[in-house]
């Protein structure tokens, strides 16, 4: 019983004191995005609209890469080990401190290219939206991911 009291009191003393249930992606994502947009959105108001499609095939993707910012939403360690070129980490398990690492590049105003591992990760979709939510106007989702940029046989690039 001791232990537990400590382990609760320990807790509260941490700067972000962890969850005493379970949170899903979402809640813990959305949580972050309040954080950070502390009562005023972070790039221009309220949630920006979506223009042009918010789903991008492979295809389209090539196309649009040269001239939009690439988010890799995997976690920080898949990133390194392989990731499509001129991609940026915004893990959505980190997405607090890697948003605010990225600051002035999110800024640009170039449209924005969120992926993850492939089809059946959600993490893109939820980095898509809480982009969106903090006021990035043209955030879309490349749905194959590194599994189909891969399978592909597509350049990659490794982090150092």
């Amino acid at each position: 019983m001791a232990s537990v009291l400590i382990g609760l009191g320990g807790n509260q003393l941490r700067e972000t004191p962890l969850p005493l249930l379970y949170e899903t992606k979402q809640a813990r994502l959305e949580r972050e995005v309040q954080r950070i947009g502390a009562g005023q959105r972070a790039v221009g108001g309220a949630e920006a609209p979506a223009s042009g499609p918010q789903v991008l095939t492979l295809e389209e993707f090539e196309a649009i890469r040269a001239g939009a910012l690439i988010l890799d939403a995997r976690p920080e360690i898949f990133y390194r080990i392989g990731h499509v070129p001129g991609a940026l980490s915004l893990p959505r398990k980190d997405f607090e401190t890697a948003y605010a690492a990225l600051g002035a590049r999110l800024a640009e105003g170039r449209p924005l290219v969120v992926y993850c591992a492939g089809e059946t990760c959600e993490d893109a979709e939820l980095v898509r939206t809480a982009l969106a939510r903090l006021g990035h106007a043209q955030v879309q989702v490349f749905q194959g991911g590194w599994e189909e940029w891969q399978a592909a046989g597509r350049a990659e690039e490794k982090a150092p």
